[in-house]
C-alpha cells in the first residue's frame, strides 16, 4: 500500500479488495487515475465511483491489466480512516497487556472514543497514522498505549486547558513513533537514547503541523535521572463532582492558528503527562504478568513523583484512580521524603524497597552526624533505583543511618 496525499495506491487486486472490504467502501470509492488494461484502453474511468460490477469484472481479467490502482483521497475515505483507527486504538484495551490501561478508562464518563477520532483532525494525520499501521502493525498498537496511557490520565478529571485531551493521545503516541522502522521499541531504553527519541518525535510533530505545545511537551519529555523536574505548579483541576452535566465531549476545541504561539499552560501539563505515559509503559516492559503491573507501578509513581520527577498532581490521579494500591503508594511518599532530607542529596538510601526498614548511606558520608558507627548494612547483590530511575545500589557494605527512625512503619 502506498499513501500519498491525494491518492491511497494498491499494486494487487487483492490487496484493494481487502482495503474496500474493510473499509465498507464498495460503490464509495473513485480512482484517481484510470484503470487500464494493456493495450491502453480505459476499463474504469477516474472520477467515477466504482461499483462492484466494476470490480468483478476486473476480477474476470486477470492478466490483462497492470495492477496499479489508486483510490482518491475525499472527505469519505478521510472519515472511513479516522474511524477505523479509532476503533484498532481501542481495541487495544481488549489485550492482555492493557490490563493497567484499561482500568483508567473503566467507569469513567468521558467519552474518550471520540477524543481519539478527533485527534486525528487532518487529512495529514489520519494519512500518516494509517500508514503507520499498514506498514508496522504491531508497532502501532504497542505505540498506540503510550497514547492510551497519557489520554487515560487526563480523562480522570478535567484540567480546563483546550484540546489538552487529543493532543496528549498523539504526544504519547508520536513520542514511540522514531522506533517504528526498528525493533528498539521492544526493549528497555537507556536515558541517552530515550533523550535522542524525544528529539526526534519533536520533529515529527512539526511535520505533522501541530502546534508548539505538543512538539515542545515532546523535546521536553525524557526524564533527567540526575535532575528531577521537581514540578510544583498546581494545574488547575476541576473534580467532576462539582460540574454540571456530563464531561462527555466529541471536541474539546478548535486547533489554533498557523504560526500562533504555545499555550504556557498546554504545554506545562502535556509535558508532564507524556512523561509520566512513558515512565509507566516502559516499566510495564519490567513486568512480565500484566495484572501484576499496577501492584509495582502505582508505589513506583508515588515514590519517583514524591522525588520530583512527575507531577504531584498527576501522581495524586494515578493513586486516586488505583485506591486499592494507595496505602503502600502513601508509605513510598513517605520513605521518598525521609531520603530528600539527608543531608548530603541523593547518599540516603532506604533499602530494601518496597519494604524498607533501614537506611543507608551510599555516599560514605563519613562526616555526617547522621551516620552511625559500626552498624553497616550488608548489600548482598547490586540493586536497581525504585522504578528504575537512578543509579543501581552496588553490592556491598554501607554506613547505616539515623534517618531510618523517620521511615514511616510497614
Amino acid at each position: 500500500m502506498r499513501i500519498d496525499p491525494a491518492f491511497i495506491g494498491f499494486e494487487s487486486l487483492e490487496e484493494l479488495n481487502r482495503f474496500i472490504s474493510d473499509q465498507q467502501l464498495i460503490g464509495a470509492f473513485q480512482f484517481s487515475e484510470p484503470v487500464k488494461d494493456k493495450a491502453g484502453n480505459i476499463l474504469i474511468k477516474e472520477k467515477i465511483f466504482v461499483k462492484e460490477s466494476a470490480i468483478k469484472r476486473l476480477e474476470a481479467m486477470a492478466g490483462n491489466y497492470d495492477p496499479d490502482f489508486r483510490i482518491a483521497v475525499d472527505p469519505e475515505i478521510i472519515k472511513k480512516l479516522r474511524a477505523s483507527l479509532a476503533r484498532i486504538i481501542v481495541a487495544t484495551l481488549d489485550e492482555t497487556e492493557s490490563h493497567f490501561i484499561r482500568h483508567l478508562f473503566e467507569k469513567t464518563r468521558s467519552n474518550y472514543n471520540a477524543y481519539i477520532q478527533h485527534a486525528f483532525a487532518t487529512d495529514l494525520l489520519v494519512l500518516t497514522f494509517y500508514k503507520q499501521w499498514s506498514d508496522h502493525a504491531e508497532f502501532f498498537r504497542h505505540a498506540a498505549k503510550t497514547g492510551l496511557l497519557a489520554l487515560g490520565i487526563i480523562v480522570q478529571k478535567s484540567f480546563g486547558i483546550p484540546r489538552l485531551h487529543r493532543y496528549a493521545f498523539l504526544a504519547g503516541f508520536i513520542a514511540e513513533m522514531p522506533m517504528a522502522a526498528s525493533d528498539e521499541w521492544r526493549a528497555q531504553l537507556s536515558d541517552r537514547r530515550r533523550r535522542e527519541i524525544a528529539e526526534a518525535a519533536s520533529r515529527i510533530a512539526v511535520k505533522l503541523q501541530l502546534p508548539p505545545e505538543v512538539r515542545d511537551a515532546l523535546k521536553n519529555s525524557s526524564l533527567d535521572v540526575e535532575k528531577p523536574a521537581n514540578e510544583d505548579v498546581p494545574f488547575d483541576i476541576i473534580d467532576p463532582a462539582h460540574q454540571s452535566g456530563s464531561t462527555e465531549a466529541t471536541d474539546d476545541g478548535d486547533d489554533p492558528a498557523p504560526g500562533a504561539p504555545a499555550d504556557p499552560a498546554s504545554a506545562s501539563a502535556l509535558t508532564s503527562v507524556v512523561r509520566l505515559a512513558l515512565f509507566i509503559h516502559e516499566s510495564s516492559k519490567q513486568i512480565a504478568d500484566p495484572a501484576a503491573r499496577a501492584e509495582q507501578i502505582v508505589p513506583m509513581v508515588a515514590y519517583n513523583g514524591a522525588r520530583g520527577f512527575f507531577h504531584k498532581d498527576l501522581v495524586e490521579l494515578i493513586i486516586e484512580r488505583f485506591r486499592e494500591y494507595e496505602a503502600i503508594a502513601r508509605r513510598m511518599m513517605k520513605v521518598a521524603a525521609v531520603e530528600k532530607s539527608c543531608l548530603y542529596p541523593d547518599s540516603a538510601w532506604a533499602y530494601p524497597k518496597p519494604r524498607a526498614a533501614q537506611v543507608l548511606c551510599r555516599h560514605f558520608k563519613t562526616g555526617c552526624p547522621k551516620l552511625e558507627s559500626g552498624w553497616d548494612i550488608h548489600v548482598v547483590s547490586p540493586t536497581e533505583a525504585y522504578g528504575w530511575l537512578g543509579t543501581p545500589l552496588a553490592a556491598g557494605n554501607y554506613p547505616k543511618c539515623a534517618l531510618e527512625r523517620d521511615l514511616p512503619p510497614d
